[in-house]
């Protein structure tokens, strides 16, 4: 069974939690995510069946202090594993960077890229004390990297880079 993913953004860390305690409560999801995003708000990731979490958005749509809500169905195996902190170790070849502006955005071309090309995940940065950007690493051969970054992702919202074979302390620090 495919798994989707619900994104949840509120101005108010209070009411962050609270949204999350009421969702887990009322809904069969599974919390990936719950945390401070940059000063003063908040995100809620979560992952269930497709129904379960369109519901669990639904239900939240017309709080005041609800930024913005994504709903993404089907999302790749390795995108819901890095959510969970757990990533792919690198392997020799090139890494992928690429920056965004905003958290759904980013998780969005996350997923798209996973998706559609042959690249691992190194590391995935969902906008925590970052100033509300996100980012994420991806790896695999050069082609498969620069295909990745350059080829089916709408980049006017991102920033990105390929390294064709990165230095192994580089390696290290990510």
């Amino acid at each position: 069974m495919f798994k989707s993913i619900g994104i949840i953004e509120t101005r108010s860390i209070a009411f962050g939690y609270e949204i999350a305690d009421k969702l887990l409560k009322d809904y069969d999801v599974e919390l990936l995510q719950c945390k401070t995003k940059c000063p003063g708000k908040f995100i809620i990731i979560i992952c269930s069946d497709t129904q379960n979490v369109n519901d669990a958005i639904i239900s939240i749509k017309r709080h005041k202090n609800l930024i913005g809500n994504l709903l993404i169905s089907d999302a790749h195996q390795k995108l819901i594993d890095g959510l969970k902190n757990k990533f792919d170790t690198y392997k020799n070849g090139a890494i992928g960077i690429v920056e965004s502006l905003d958290i759904v955005t980013g998780i969005n071309s996350l997923n798209k890229i996973l998706k559609n090309n042959n690249v691992n995940l190194l590391k995935l940065n969902p906008s925590i004390m970052i100033g509300g950007k996100c980012y994420f690493i991806i790896n695999g051969d050069l082609s498969s990297v620069e295909q990745a970054i350059f080829g089916g992702i709408d980049k006017k919202r991102l920033q990105t880079s390929v390294i064709a074979n990165p230095d192994t302390e580089l390696i290290s620090k990510l």
